[in-house]
């Protein structure tokens, strides 16, 4: 479980990152100016987060139930790409907003 949470963690911060370079990008602000706008608009698809979790944890039960090979949730969550490919595709759609469009294309 503790490689689940490093992951959910890592790719926080690579979210965070990349709204900051897009910050630049599309507003030309100063380093320290991006990266505080970005942590205030980081804050407001983190809201929906949750909602997210849980329909991702239904996903990682139906691939586990679906699956009698299947040893644990962890592996699913560690091994099925198509878990990754559905967690992606779920978060892009939270983020597919005019604030944050450009993030999820």
């Amino acid at each position: 479980m503790a490689r689940t949470v490093a992951r959910v963690r890592s790719i926080d911060q690579r979210l965070r990152g990349e709204i900051e370079k897009g910050l630049r990008t599309r507003t030309a602000c100063a380093p320290e100016e991006c990266r505080q706008r970005g942590r205030r608009r980081d804050a407001r698809p983190a809201r929906r987060h949750p909602a997210v979790r849980d329909v991702l944890a239904t996903d990682i039960e139906a691939a586990y139930d679906g699956d009698p090979a299947a040893q644990s949730f962890e592996e699913i969550v560690l091994a099925y790409p198509g878990l990754q490919a559905t967690a992606v595709h779920r978060l892009a759609h939270v983020l597919w907003r005019p604030t944050f469009r450009w993030c999820a294309s």
